[in-house]
């Protein structure tokens, strides 16, 4: 996780501005990567679950910048559309994670 402290707003907003809407992609596709992941060589596999540890330390790094009050008011938004998205789908990634 991110030290906020060394953090600079602008810091924060361009890292958000390129992570968050990646996640929400990511975050869209899991159930359908999920149910299929058994078919993908493990080699395929394996590199998705671990890409996957990626953007949950960038998920949490996005939400430190929220908590510290860096993001802009369309980046909280994008966040809170996140933020469902990983409450609907965060049993999948937990499951495809103790693989």
């Amino acid at each position: 996780m991110v030290d906020v402290r060394h953090q600079t707003p602008a810091g924060a907003r361009s890292k958000a501005e390129k992570s968050i809407p990646r996640l929400i992609v990511y975050w869209r596709e899991l159930p359908e990567n999920a149910a299929q992941i058994s078919s993908w060589d493990n080699g395929e596999a394996l590199t998705y679950v671990e890409e996957w540890r990626h953007w949950e330390s960038k998920r949490h790094d996005i939400e430190s910048y929220a908590k510290a009050g860096l993001l802009t008011n369309e980046q909280l938004n994008q966040l809170a559309e996140l933020r469902e998205l990983v409450e609907q789908h965060k049993p999948t990634l937990d499951q495809l994670l103790s693989r």
